[in-house]
């Protein structure tokens, strides 16, 4: 029995090693044509969240727009502001999603 039980946690920590390997080298394209690396924003520890002040340390906040061609300007929720961390929304090591989609349908892809 505690064979068994030392093998499956063996197992759980070999599937958590490889699946935190994956994501690190999932890095989008455009970064990795920037030449940047984990460590370029993984700054404190490996496979640690990354706070929105450091992805301002290279991306500037985007500005408010007065026409985003007859829709909601993405960046200024009416229930949000533009306080949103960028994380709600842009994923570096996943498909980047549509927060807003959660409750309402908006047609714009998020990158």
């Amino acid at each position: 029995m505690r064979t068994s039980l030392l093998g499956k946690f063996q197992l759980l920590a070999l599937i958590f090693i490889a699946n935190n390997s994956y994501a690190a080298n999932t890095i989008k394209e455009h970064h990795k044509e920037s030449g940047l690396s984990c460590d370029d924003c993984h700054i404190s520890k490996p496979f640690e969240s990354v706070e929105t002040v450091q992805c301002l340390t290279c991306h500037e906040l985007p500005e408010r727009k007065t026409d985003y061609h007859h829709k909601p300007d993405k960046h200024d929720s009416p229930h949000y502001g533009p306080s949103l961390d960028c994380e709600n929304c842009h994923f570096e090591h996943e498909d980047s999603v549509n927060f807003c989609n959660d409750c309402h349908e908006f047609d714009f892809k998020t990158p």
